[in-house]
């Protein structure tokens, strides 16, 4: 279930998170035999862009063939209070 993140995180608290994301598909798809490679560029803009917007530091991220895992924390120095 998705909740807004002033739910989950108070933006105050210091802490990491271990985030999952169910990606598009990327690589070669067997059953059209179209690759999808292009994707993995697309999430790690995506991901730097709601970084941004969201005050959020990524610590590092790995994209998946299927998902994507992302440890972040809240950039309290970037947070208007």
């Amino acid at each position: 279930m998705i909740h807004p993140r002033c739910q989950l995180v108070s933006p105050s608290a210091a802490g990491a998170y271990h985030c999952v994301h169910c990606a598009g598909h990327c690589g070669d798809d067997p059953l059209t035999e179209r690759n999808f490679d292009h994707r993995y560029q697309s999430a790690e803009n995506r991901l730097a862009l709601l970084a941004g917007c969201f005050a959020i530091s990524v610590h590092s991220f790995a994209v998946m063939s299927n998902h994507l895992h992302a440890p972040l924390s809240v950039a309290l120095d970037r947070c208007k209070h």
